[in-house]
């Protein structure tokens, strides 16, 4: 939804994602409103901060335990 320039998502259940970045980027995302929190209205939230987290969008991986098995 968008009104003024503001850019709010509503409710983001699964499948709402894809079609809220044809109109609009996370980073230009206002706001997020949640009407309550069953799956169907809340579902893609874990999928959108994956993708708006720092190291999702840079060119570095993320942090990770270093390894102490050596494999051969």
């Amino acid at each position: 939804m968008s009104s003024g320039g503001t850019r709010i998502w509503v409710d983001a259940g699964s499948g709402t994602l894809g079609p809220l970045q044809r109109h609009v980027r996370l980073e230009e995302l206002d706001a997020i409103w949640i009407s309550h929190l069953h799956a169907d209205h809340s579902a893609d939230l874990l999928t959108a901060y994956s993708a708006h987290r720092p190291a999702a969008r840079s060119n570095r991986p993320s942090p990770s335990p270093s390894c102490t098995t050596d494999i051969r």
